[in-house]
């Protein structure tokens, strides 16, 4: 009969110290992997495939003693599996990375066992292994690798605290307010401070005050959202790396959802009041609408270039949790980037939850710096915001997924350069669009005195 479904489970591993490898007996466990799920691809590459199920193991996540090749193996294995999903989008494939089988497979070996009790590790029935199977296949295998394994063993790699319902990270030791909250923020405490810095100086970032703004005007929100009329009015310092004292509030607008500022006084050197309410930054925000999304353009054949962030002493410094932006391929008007979207807590610090954030921070900062890059084309300046007409947030990027940021140039107008930006992340899933994003190059007389 024809075949409907494809399901590698073949393997090949021995333990050993990695300087004791037998070289045959690695390269026999890449091709039971790697080879063999090419094979496997190819011979049923004219097949109507339902599913295309390839069996893993927690060391391609979490390494193991003595499986250095293997689980090389499994995660390489991984990786060809998800570029088939875009090859094959009709197909559903997956890779699982599965917890030690106790009855059936490798693990049944006595050494192998020794060595997974010697690591306090439970085994797995085969019976929960296949109903774990049945259900993602039933479900359709949404995600392109599944982890299998039980909270014991998964929280001595990554700990996550479970989602929780009105959850907001950079509200967290904030006071509620009539209008809205009030929080402080210590460069000696932030990461995003500490590796943000203009002119040496602490400065926040405008992805992190979108957060905060998100954050007070839907509280109870999870979903994506929509910022319109976004304005950077001024900079955020931290002088002397002193910590400042932050309000943000709300006001309802007919038809507009909350207007949402971010406020804090202004001090001289000396201490001397010098305003006691600037606005620092302002949105309209409304929860996401069901507007069309937008689709991935394919950049054209040519060289990707390397992305250079400057050290520290430069102008305008961004330190390693805002350095996502790894290659750029651009056009005089149009740039492509390549990004990998860090994991909240790289920039969020761990004294924040790792969940409900609203905007992807150092993803949708790696997109201000693809616009800059851009922008140095036609201006070769350092560059800061001032305004985005339209944010819409569709969806988070996993922790170290790979993303493409597109950019458009529009129009310069006096010492103002106006762009539109869009995020995807793998097999094209939107992120994020940002329309009429306007930026303003350091050094311009137009500029707005920073703080």
């Amino acid at each position: 009969g024809p075949i409907q479904a494809v399901l590698h489970g073949a393997g090949a591993s021995r333990d050993s110290k990695f300087e004791h490898k037998d070289p045959e007996r690695v390269e026999q466990c890449f091709r039971a992997k790697l080879d063999g799920t090419l094979a496997l691809m190819e011979l049923t590459r004219q097949d109507t495939l339902d599913f295309f199920v390839a069996f893993g193991s927690i060391s391609g996540r979490f390494g193991a003693n003595g499986h250095a090749d293997y689980s090389m193996a499994n995660d390489m294995m991984a990786k060809l599996v998800s570029w088939y999903r875009g090859q094959r989008p009709e197909v559903s494939s997956t890779t699982f990375h599965w917890h030690a089988w106790g009855d059936v497979g490798m693990a049944t070996r006595a050494e192998t066992q020794l060595g997974l009790q010697m690591v306090d590790l439970a085994f797995m029935p085969a019976h929960e292994g296949v109903e774990h199977l049945l259900r993602e296949l039933t479900n359709g295998c949404p995600d392109p690798e599944v982890l299998i394994t039980d909270e014991h063993y998964y929280r001595r790699f990554y700990y996550q605290e479970p989602a929780q319902p009105q959850t907001c990270p950079m509200l967290i030791g904030g006071q509620p307010s009539p209008d809205g909250f009030s929080l402080t923020l210590d460069p000696e405490q932030e990461i995003f401070l500490k590796e943000h810095r203009l002119d040496d100086t602490a400065l926040l970032p405008m992805v992190v005050a979108l957060e905060l703004l998100v954050e007070a005007a839907l509280p109870d929100s999870q979903g994506g959202c929509e910022l319109h009329r976004v304005e950077a009015l001024a900079g955020l310092k931290f002088h002397r790396d002193q910590p400042r004292r932050l309000q943000l509030k709300t006001d309802p607008q007919p038809s507009a959802g909350l207007r949402t500022e971010l406020i804090a006084e202004v001090r001289a050197g000396d201490g001397t009041l010098l305003e006691a309410e600037r606005v620092f930054f302002r949105a309209e925000v409304t929860p996401l609408t069901g507007a069309a999304r937008p689709e991935p353009v394919a950049p054209p054949e040519g060289s990707w270039q390397p992305v250079h962030y400057h050290d520290r002493g430069a102008r305008l410094f961004h330190g390693p949790a805002l350095r996502a932006l790894r290659r750029v391929q651009q056009t005089s008007t149009r740039l492509w980037g390549r990004l990998v979207s860090p994991a909240a807590v790289e920039l969020g610090g761990t004294r924040r939850p790792t969940v409900g954030w609203r905007v992807p921070c150092a993803a949708l900062d790696a997109c201000l710096y693809a616009v800059g890059t851009l922008a140095w084309g036609q201006q070769p300046r350092q560059t800061v915001p001032k305004s985005i007409g339209r944010l819409r947030i569709f969806d988070q990027p996993r922790p170290r997924e790979e993303c493409t940021v597109e950019v458009l140039f529009l129009r310069r107008q006096e010492e103002s350069g106006f762009f539109e930006f869009r995020l995807f992340g793998q097999q094209g899933r939107p992120l994020l669009e940002a329309l009429d994003y306007q930026l303003q190059w350091l050094g311009s007389p137009a500029l707005v005195a920073r703080d």
